[in-house]
């Protein structure tokens, strides 16, 4: 949680809901020297309070400089986060998901953040959207919605990384499959000392009601056929999709590609269930010695003479 000495300095969550940023705050507050602090939308609050509100046009009667009033904005968000939200605690990450950011004001309020966006094949993200959003709103059922949501995004995400800011990018799919790695690569890139990964790191969080307790069989995916070009265009810049296809007006994805990328997933699934059924096989092996050993101790127990 932010405090004076490090509130200019947070772990940003951002890119689109419905991708993993629930368990990554989660994940990442397990880790003794960092907390996170609830979704709220102080700093899009004040942005819009003193910047675009009724009265900002006659923020010249206080102060003619711009750039002053600009740095007091920033201060008053960081003071309100270390009033409302106080620690002692070393780092503290915060969600900004989802599009509209006023991200130029981000980073003036903190100017040392450090971003990690985390992605989610739009073929099983955008679903998910549908279903867990479309329960609160019914305009979120509507799939070109969520896809708009899903695809503006991770727009503001990649803009962010073009722009220079400290950011890193992992996969909600690649944090299912290989939870140790990842979690190792965010604590190198927040700065934080290396830990064992606990067993709440992989717990599910926040998954949709129609899939709690199936998050490592993954959601079954839409067609890629159903999303549109620029879709498409993002999906591969994010490596769900070959570098090597070719999308334009004229010529849309070629469907073997998108039938090459969904085989992809099919074959990480499979890995996946494979090293967990070994895993499985494992324990039952040592359960399996541990019965024959205390079987075995058991009849020679028997067979020796009782002791006066």
């Amino acid at each position: 949680m932010p405090n004076p000495s490090n509130v200019e300095s947070p772990i940003l969550v951002i890119g689109p809901g419905r991708s993993g940023t629930s368990w990554l705050l989660h994940a990442l507050d397990e880790h003794p020297d960092c907390r996170d602090i609830i979704e709220n939308h102080v700093v899009e609050g004040l942005h819009f309070e003193i910047f675009e509100n009724w009265w900002c046009k006659q923020w010249h009667w206080i102060c003619e400089d711009e750039k002053e009033w600009r740095a007091r904005a920033a201060r008053a968000a960081r003071a309100v986060l270390c009033e409302m939200f106080p620690t002692t605690q070393q780092q503290w990450v915060m969600k900004m998901i989802w599009r509209g950011k006023p991200w130029a004001f981000v980073r003036e309020v903190f100017p040392g953040a450090r971003f990690i966006h985390i992605t989610r094949s739009p073929v099983t993200a955008i679903p998910s959207m549908m279903d867990f959003m479309g329960h609160k709103n019914a305009v979120w059922q509507e799939i070109e919605h969520a896809e708009t949501e899903w695809l503006q995004s991770h727009r503001e995400a990649v803009r962010l990384r073009d722009q220079g800011a400290p950011y890193l990018r992992i996969k909600q799919e690649d944090a299912v499959a290989e939870p140790e790695r990842v979690w190792n690569e965010m604590l190198d890139f927040c700065g934080l000392e290396r830990r064992s990964m606990t067993d709440n790191v992989t717990n599910e969080i926040n998954p949709a009601q129609n899939m709690r307790g199936k998050l490592k069989l993954g959601r079954p995916p839409m067609e890629w056929t159903m999303l549109r070009r620029a879709t498409l265009e993002m999906s591969r810049e994010l490596g769900y999709l070959p570098a090597e296809v070719d999308i334009t007006p004229e010529k849309p994805v070629v469907v073997d590609a998108a039938i090459r990328a969904q085989a992809e997933q099919v074959r990480l699934d499979n890995k996946r269930l494979h090293d967990e059924v070994g895993l499985l096989r494992q324990e039952n092996d040592r359960l399996q010695r541990m019965v024959e050993n205390l079987t075995s101790a058991i009849q020679t127990e028997a067979r020796e003479p009782a002791r006066v």
